[in-house]
C-alpha cells in the first residue's frame, strides 16, 4: 500500500512542516512581522538619509525596497540566527561555538540580521540619524522597529561607495545589503555582471515583486 493509503501522508507532511517551522521560524508569519513596523517608519527612514534623495530615489520605491531587504532576511533567518537572538537577550553575547572563530560584533542580529560592529560604524558615519543607538546597539537591532533605520544606514552607506563608481538603482542597492564575496579579493562590486549572477540580488527582487502584487 501507499503512504496515502495508509494515510501517513498527512502525518509526514505534518512533520516535516514542523521541521520547516525550526529551520525557519519566520517562515508563513513574514507579514505579521512586517505588518508591525508601520508605514510611517520606513518613510522616516527614507526621509533621515539625504544619500536617497540625492541619488535621485523615490521615497515609495526605496521603502519598499527596504521591506524587500527584511522580507529577505525574515525568509532565511535560521536556527543558528535564532540562537544568536536568544544569547544576546540573555547573557548580552551572541552564541560562542567552539568549532567557528567569530567576535561577538560580527555577529548579525535581529530581523534586519545587520551586526553591531556595522551599527557601531555607522554611529560614526551617521552620528545624527544612529547616534541613539550608541550604547545599546544589540537591543536595538533586537526591537524590529528599528530595523527600517538599520537597513537605511547600510543603504546610505552603500550610496556613498558607489557615487561616482557604479550605478545607484534598486537592482545595485538590493545587491549592495549582501554582496558576493570572491575570495581574497572581497566584496564583488555591482557590474551587471555580478548582479545577474547573485543569488541574493535574486531573492530580494521576489521578494520585492510580492509586495508589488507583481
Amino acid at each position: 500500500p501507499s503512504i496515502e493509503q495508509l494515510g501517513l501522508d498527512q502525518i509526514l507532511n505534518g512533520m516535516n512542516s514542523q521541521q520547516r517551522q525550526v529551520k525557519h521560524p519566520f517562515r508563513g508569519h513574514i507579514g505579521e512581522v512586517m505588518k508591525a513596523i508601520s508605514e510611517e517608519t520606513w518613510t522616516d527612514a527614507y526621509s533621515r538619509f539625504p544619500q536617497f534623495k540625492e541619488a535621485g530615489l523615490s521615497e515609495r520605491r526605496v521603502a519598499e525596497l527596504m521591506q524587500a531587504i527584511v522580507r529577505n532576511e525574515l525568509f532565511f533567518y535560521d536556527m543558528a540566527d535564532g540562537l544568536d537572538d536568544k544569547s544576546v537577550r540573555e547573557t548580552g553575547k551572541p552564541m560562542q561555538y567552539p568549532f567557528k572563530e567569530r567576535k561577538a560584533g560580527e555577529a548579525t542580529l535581529g530581523v534586519s540580521q545587520v551586526s553591531v560592529d556595522g551599527v557601531r560604524k555607522f554611529e560614526i558615519e551617521f552620528p545624527e540619524q544612529m547616534g541613539r543607538c550608541v550604547g545599546r546597539e544589540a537591543k536595538a537591532l533586537l526591537n524590529p522597529i528599528e530595523a527600517p533605520m538599520m537597513v537605511a544606514a547600510v543603504l546610505a552607506h552603500n550610496i556613498k561607495c558607489y557615487r561616482g563608481h557604479y550605478p545607484i538603482n534598486e537592482g545595485t542597492l538590493a545587491y549592495s545589503f549582501n554582496p558576493d564575496v570572491s575570495g581574497e579579493k572581497g566584496k564583488r562590486p555591482p557590474t551587471d555582471e555580478t548582479v545577474k549572477e547573485s543569488e541574493h540580488y535574486a531573492n530580494v527582487m521576489s521578494q520585492l515583486a510580492i509586495i508589488r502584487g507583481q
